[in-house]
């Protein structure tokens, strides 16, 4: 037999006796009984003696030998997995016995050792061999074949200066960009531009035995920040407005002020402030690349004297000019309280929380009492509210004409 042998043995008696017992070796190590032993395996070539011994009922027993001969595989080699670009040639390094080339691909010959093929796919080639003996070997080879392709890219992008992206390429096995100036590794699929300037990248795609490659471009805009200046802090009072004149670059395209309170336009680089607190402005300007730069300023409220007037001769003589001694201003909340003394410190008049520039019905009329009040010159002491929520304390003297 050839390796690996498989052989079921029997044995038979000359004249019957059903009470003989059989005892095998079958000269590999295995042993068994029974006149019809299980299937015996000898995995390994050699010269092997198989014997059987017969006993019957009285103990009487014979003996029988034969010789076995497992014979090893022919030697096969197909040779070695090989890897070549469509449209080339390739011949076959087989080593056999005997040869029988079997493939669904075409060969020059399929009995002889070394046939040549032209394969458009990759193939599976199978060499079979059989010796004197009758046994048979075999062994394969795969042949891979190399394809065109085309490879896809990154799009363009835009890229604001100083910044990366990632590029990337695919349907290739090597990758090769240029320029390699602002790239971090120009071997990848996907590495990482940081260009300077605007920079188209070209990428040639390869295969791993250089049979085929493909190019693709990926353009990259850069884009310069814009320049912004919204210009030195400033303080106002309270009430007032104030210009705001960002100086910025050409290219912008987008201007953005926040907050929005007490800005008059938002979106433009020279516009009217009237912030009633302190505040901060940012203005924010983009341009065509998307590209953001920022500046800051700050408007610095106050409330002071200049905020508030106070009248200092009023004549309540009913005619309808300067009848009433009230507070007037702007960046005025409210007043807190009015207080008016005569020259002995006589509270003549008080009024609390009221409106400032309000000469209807909160002011001193210049009665005193349910009387008109002597003319002379009076004290007041005022406590009023700033919109910025300051606090501020006067104190003056108005004449009362009559």
């Amino acid at each position: 037999a050839c390796v690996p042998g498989i052989l079921t043995f029997n044995g038979n008696l000359t004249v019957a006796d059903n009470s003989v017992k059989w005892f095998w070796d079958f000269g590999n190590g295995q042993k068994q009984n029974g006149a019809n032993p299980p299937v015996v395996k000898y995995p390994a070539a050699g010269n092997f003696k198989v014997t059987t011994i017969a006993v019957n009922g009285f103990g009487c027993a014979d003996t029988s030998v034969q010789s076995l001969i497992i014979h090893p595989l022919p030697l096969v080699d197909a040779g070695q997995d090989e890897v070549i670009c469509l449209g080339q040639e390739f011949t076959l390094q087989g080593k056999a016995v005997a040869y029988q080339w079997t493939t669904g691909s075409n060969l020059s010959c399929v009995n002889c050792a070394n046939p040549v093929t032209r394969p458009v796919s990759t193939s599976l080639y199978v060499l079979n061999t059989t010796d004197q003996y009758g046994c048979v070997a075999a062994d394969s080879v795969i042949i891979s074949v190399k394809q065109p392709f085309t490879i896809k890219a990154s799009l363009g992008d835009t890229l604001c200066l100083g910044n990366s992206l990632a590029l990337f390429a695919r349907g290739a096995e090597l990758f090769t960009w240029s320029p390699a100036l602002g790239l971090d590794n120009p071997t990848l699929s996907n590495p990482r531009a940081t260009p300077q300037t605007t920079t188209t990248y070209m990428v040639i795609g390869r295969d791993n035995k250089s049979c085929f490659s493909d190019t693709a471009f990926v353009p990259v805009v850069v884009y310069p920040y814009p320049s912004v200046d919204a210009g030195a802090d400033k303080t106002l009072l309270v009430g007032e407005s104030i210009p705001l004149k960002a100086i910025i670059s050409t290219d912008v395209t987008g201007i953005r002020w926040q907050p929005l309170t007490g800005i008059d336009c938002a979106t433009c680089a020279e516009t009217v402030a009237r912030p009633k607190i302190t505040t901060t402005y940012t203005i924010t300007v983009t341009n065509k690349g998307r590209c953001e730069s920022k500046d800051d300023i700050t408007l610095h409220v106050i409330c002071k004297d200049g905020n508030l007037f106070m009248p200092n001769t009023f004549s309540p003589n009913g005619d309808g000019n300067n009848d009433v001694f009230y507070p007037r201003g702007k960046g005025i909340y409210g007043v807190k309280s009015l207080k008016i003394f005569n020259r002995w410190g006589e509270l003549v008049f008080q009024q609390y929380n009221f409106k400032a520039n309000d000469g209807s019905g909160s002011g001193w009329n210049g009665k005193y009492k349910g009387r008109d009040a002597a003319q002379e010159v009076y004290v007041y002491m005022i406590e009023v509210i700033c919109e910025n929520n300051q606090v501020l304390f006067f104190k003056g003297d108005v004449t009362l004409v009559r």
